[in-house]
């Protein structure tokens, strides 16, 4: 049986990730789950955390900072050491975070026009909890290069540097 996830656009940053938390909760409880489908719904598979919501996060206390961090890494984590074969499929923008959740699966794949970029660095914010599992994926010098530059790249881009394993074009995705 294969599990598919879909990322819901329309959730906050901070319910996104507790929903995601919670799903891979109940793959892992599933024994007749062999196989999961990771992939955005509708155009883009994710935008990642809203840029304002991050910005306002420098205003909150150090607790409630720590506990998103660990919220994140434990998503993070928990993907990363799924028992099943994950894949992720990539369409339209994976901004942020979701260059985490694309590095924590097994494989993955994308259109060539998909776009890909570590956004929170405009801001100036390090990508530190899904920086592991980025570099892991890419390498580090190609990890320097975008959390450095918040650089965009595409599914041909990703395919060369190892986030994809293939990349093709949109209309061939499927």
């Amino acid at each position: 049986m294969v599990k598919q996830l879909l990322l819901s656009p329309e959730r906050t940053y901070r319910r996104k990730i507790r929903e995601l938390i919670l799903a891979l909760d109940q793959v892992q409880g599933d024994p007749n789950l062999r196989f999961l489908l990771l992939r955005g719904r509708g155009k883009h598979f994710s935008a990642g955390a809203d840029l304002a919501w991050m910005q306002q996060s420098a205003e909150l206390d150090y607790q409630t900072n720590l506990d998103d961090a660990r919220e994140l890494a434990e998503l993070m984590y928990n993907l990363a050491k799924l028992k099943i074969p994950t894949l992720a499929v990539v369409q339209g923008a994976a901004f942020g975070g979701a260059l985490g959740l694309i590095s924590c699966c097994d494989m993955a794949i994308g259109s060539d026009d998909a776009q890909f970029c570590l956004s929170e660095v405009r801001i100036g914010l390090a990508p530190a909890g899904i920086s592991p599992f980025v570099v892991q994926a890419i390498g580090e010098r190609a990890a320097r290069r975008y959390t450095l530059t918040a650089e965009r790249f595409d599914g041909q881009r990703a395919r060369e540097i190892g986030l994809l394993a293939e990349s093709y074009p949109a209309t061939e995705l499927e």
